[in-house]
Order: C-alpha cells, then structure tokens, then sequence
C-alpha cells in the first residue's frame, strides 16, 4: 500500500475520531459511557500531537515536501518570525489552544446560581399570586361584592328590573339578592332556591324603607344604595 493511500487513511480515522469525540463532548451524542468518552477525548489529543509532528517533518502528502512555510502560508498567516523555530511555536500555541476544552464545572456553577435565582424569584411570584386569590376570594363573599354584581345586572336591564316580569328569566338576580339577604338575616332556609319566597323578601324591604308601590316589585341603583345602608347599620351600628 502507498504512502499517501495510509496518510489519508490515518486523516479519515482522525477525522471520525475528531468528529464523534467533540459530538459526545457537546452531548449531542447521548449515550456514550464516560470513560470511554475519555479514551476517545486522549486518542484525538494523541492524534493531533501526530498530525503536528507529521507537518513539522515533512511528510510528502502529493510528492511535494510540507514545510513550516507553506503550513503558515496556507493558514492564512501573515506575522513575520525570526527563525522556523519562531514560527513552529507559534503554530504550536495556536494548535493547542484549539484543543483546549472550557472547563465546564464554571459554567455549570453559574448555570445553578442563575436558576436558584429565577426559582426564588418564582416562588415569591407565586407567593403574591396566591395573596391576590385569597384577597379575590374574600371580596368575592363580601357584602359590597354582591351588590357591585347586582348593579350590573341592573345596568344589563337598562337600569330598572321588574322582579315581578318573567322572573323565571332572572335567576341570576334572586341568586344575587338570595345572597344579600342571608347576609342581613333576612333569610330563612329554603327560601334561597324560592322565587315566590325572594320576591316576598324584597317586598318586606321595600315596605320597612317605605319603597313598595302596589304591583311594583323594582331594583334600581336606588335600592341598592338603601341596601348598603340597611348593611352598615346592622354590621357597624352607631352607638349613641
């Protein structure tokens, strides 16, 4: 067998080795057992320290001598040296500091305190997300909730609901005032699921405000604001 047809053999085994080495290294090859990951990372390093050893020798590649002059011609090189010796350390120099590998420990270590970081910034998220719940939980069950609600559906109904008109359409509003008058203890059980019982229940409101007219059950933004008012003197009333 030729010279040349072992040199490419030798450069196609150093190519694979290179190739499958820096792929394991990267991890875009999973699977390969550390040490032989290790083996394959000296062999390309033995490899590489051949192939300069080579060059500087003068192996013939195509009947033609490679010296150190058309290696730094062909590698684009313009600095001038003194000497060859000057030239070979340089391309020395440049060769392993290719071969160099980041030290990857730093990198992970930095990678760790970056998430420990995010993570607590996280879990303070995640702290104040669940301190708005429970603030939306606990105004969703207050009184002035419930009345807010009921202002919108009067606002739905163009400001004024006739409880007495279609009020099987209106379940939503005797759910809400179901609501209100539990909380005023005006409520009995069984009477919250009862239109006929809600609708004598708000009749009685309007009758103690002086608010009933004959055949007239009617919310406006009015009442509400006289519910509010029956609210505060029942929870905070004024002490004389």
């Amino acid at each position: 067998m030729e010279l040349k047809t072992i040199i490419w053999v030798f450069i196609a085994i150093f190519s694979v080795t290179a190739i499958i080495t820096l792929l394991g290294i990267t991890n875009v090859i999973k699977g390969i057992k550390e040490n032989y990951l290790n083996k394959l990372f000296y062999t390309l390093i033995l490899e590489v320290v051949i192939a300069v050893v080579a060059v500087f020798t003068g192996v013939d590649f195509n009947n033609q001598s490679i010296s150190i002059e058309a290696v730094a011609k062909r590698a684009n090189i313009s600095k001038n040296f003194e000497n060859h010796d000057r030239l070979a350390d340089y391309l020395v120099e440049q060769l392993k500091s290719c071969t160099k590998i980041p030290v990857l420990k730093n990198y992970n270590v930095l990678i760790i305190n970056q998430f420990d970081s995010i993570k607590l910034v996280n879990q303070t998220l995640v702290t104040k997300l669940n301190s708005c719940k429970l603030e939306a939980i606990q105004y969703d069950k207050s009184f002035y909730s419930k009345i807010e609600k009921l202002r919108v559906q009067i606002a739905n109904y163009s400001g004024f609901i006739n409880l007495k008109f279609k009020p099987a359409q209106k379940i939503e509003v005797f759910e809400l005032l179901a609501e209100i008058f539990e909380t005023l203890g005006h409520l009995e059980d069984g009477e919250e699921k009862n239109i006929n019982a809600l609708q004598e229940r708000y009749k009685r409101f309007e009758q103690r405000h002086g608010l009933y007219k004959l055949n007239e059950l009617a919310i406006t933004e009015y009442e509400t604001s006289v519910l509010i008012r029956e609210y505060l003197n029942k929870a905070y009333p004024v002490k004389n």
